[in-house]
């Protein structure tokens, strides 16, 4: 027997065997990436999805403020109440919430727009980014219907009846566009959530 040939023989079977073994754990590791890549991108676009019902939530509770708002401000200029000072303070509160509120929603569409490095294919973005440019036109709108109510307490102030009337026509205006984007982020959140995950996502 040729034990050198014997070997190069043995020798060239393990090297086959070890070479298979790396292409099999190579094809294990694709796989084991493209599974985890699939369950972060579901993970990620769900939480994305329970975020804007979120968001949803906190827009709509926020109408009674800025109506109570309204109401107030129309008695003032009716002359059946009296200016409070301490409105002010409520109705910054209001803009600061509201100013989170609009960062918020811009993370949520930066977060839409990373969802494709994750493996998933957006078949009706549109959808999504209806839903997220009415909430933030309406978090908008709150924004300076809040600052406006504010003025008008500032102007009754300091500037007396004839300014905070001027202030609260403003306001009037911008709490009109206010109920009309809510109104619209109604219609487009609505028709978000009659969509299934299914018809919005898909793996790449």
């Amino acid at each position: 027997m040729d034990w050198g040939n014997g070997s190069d023989l043995i020798s060239a079977v393990c090297n086959a065997v070890m070479a298979g073994v790396a292409v099999y754990a190579a094809a294990n590791a694709n796989q084991w990436f493209s599974q985890r890549s699939h369950t972060k991108g579901f993970d990620k676009a769900e939480q994305l999805l329970s975020d804007i019902d979120e968001q949803y939530s906190k827009t709509k509770m926020y109408i009674s403020e800025l109506h109570d708002a309204f109401e107030y401000l129309k008695a003032v200029d009716e002359r059946i109440t009296y200016i409070d000072r301490n409105k002010a303070h409520d109705y910054q509160m209001i803009i600061i919430n509201h100013t989170f509120d609009i960062q918020r929603i811009d993370d949520l569409s930066e977060n839409l727009e990373m969802i494709e490095r994750w493996s998933l294919f957006l078949k009706d973005k549109d959808i999504i980014n209806d839903v997220l440019k009415k909430l933030r036109d309406s978090s908008v709108s709150a924004f300076n219907a809040s600052s406006l109510a504010k003025s008008c307490i500032y102007h009754a102030e300091h500037m007396g009846m004839d300014e905070f009337s001027t202030s609260f026509k403003q306001f009037k205006v911008q709490y009109n566009d206010y109920v009309k984007d809510l109104a619209e982020t109604e219609q487009k959140y609505l028709k978000f959530k009659k969509t299934k995950f299914i018809d919005l996502f898909q793996v790449k």
